[in-house]
């Protein structure tokens, strides 16, 4: 059978896009023994249908997640790792603040920043 290493993970994600093409791009397993405690903040996240972001065990895990909603980067074929914005992704302005004041291009994330990398320009 198979073997598993009980180990605690405590994780936090905020302004993050988990998208792909699976029908489920994340898997939260909790095994035995093990403190398991994450939380999706102002994210964008690919999720099955299953997943009720409102129910009393996903409430406090999921913070303002838009769910199941294509980021519309730049690059659809994801080939070129061009993660941009396109001008009509539902991640423009959805992030929070957290203290980080600038992109991976050095542009300002004041005001409402962009989930995501990259502000929109």
């Amino acid at each position: 059978g198979d073997h598993y290493l009980p180990s605690d993970l405590s994780a936090y994600f905020q302004n993050c896009i988990v998208y792909g093409s699976l029908e489920n791009e994340v898997d939260r397993d909790q095994i035995a023994d093990a403190v398991f405690d994450y939380t999706f903040d102002h994210c964008n996240m690919k999720l099955a249908d299953s997943v009720d972001l409102t129910s009393p065990h996903n409430i406090s895990h999921f913070i303002e997640v838009q769910k199941n909603q294509d980021p519309q980067f730049v690059d659809i074929s994801y080939e070129v790792d061009n993660y941009h914005l396109e001008s009509s992704s539902p991640c423009i302005n959805g992030g929070t603040p957290n203290g980080l004041l600038t992109d991976l291009d050095g542009n300002s994330r004041m005001g409402d920043p962009d989930i995501g990398c990259y502000e929109f320009k």
